[in-house]
């Protein structure tokens, strides 16, 4: 151990304070996941209305209604994939942190730290193209101006996070 914080960090880790610690952990990435598994069910009943409106077009039934709810869930599933990659960067970043807090192997901590420092980095990636202008475009018309600015400020220190030239994962030890 580099200093005294981690001496600290590793003697809770291995007391009765590190397996509650652990518990709460388990017990948070129960729920992220099953809040992934809502997810998916709101997606598939977003796409299972889709299919059905498509099937009502095709039929010749009134199609501007039909659009207008073809719009409606095509946003709807565009707004919850995006939720659900956040929510799914959470779960993966907890799975990550419990191992961090409690592998022993110094040079596993490491690789452990660099897998967690290089899957954030892609997420903030990943999560700037997600809330890129389709999204922008939704949010608009759904949310207030306080609201969108939070969310634009969000986005912003994402891709300033992204864009750092020096970001180096090693330089968390």
């Amino acid at each position: 151990m580099n200093n005294y914080l981690d001496y600290f960090l590793e003697q809770r880790m291995n007391s009765v304070d590190g397996e509650e610690i652990k518990g709460a952990l388990e017990a948070v990435s129960i729920e992220e996941k099953n809040c992934l598994e809502l997810f998916k069910v709101q997606i598939r009943h977003c796409q299972q209305q889709l299919a059905l409106i498509g099937e009502r077009i095709a039929a010749g039934w009134h199609t501007h209604e039909l659009l207008t709810q073809k719009r409606a869930f095509e946003e709807q599933e565009f707004v919850l994939n995006v939720a659900a990659q956040i929510q799914q960067c959470s779960y993966e970043t907890k799975g990550i942190q419990k191992l961090l807090y409690f592998e022993k192997n110094e040079s596993s901590r490491e690789r452990i730290a660099v897998d967690a420092s290089v899957m954030m980095y892609e997420w903030c990636e990943d999560l700037n193209e997600l809330t890129g202008k389709k999204y922008q475009d939704i949010a608009k018309r759904l949310l207030s101006e306080a609201a969108l600015a939070k969310t634009r400020i969000a986005r912003k220190k994402l891709a300033d996070f992204f864009k750092q030239e020096y970001w180096c994962p090693l330089n968390m030890f």
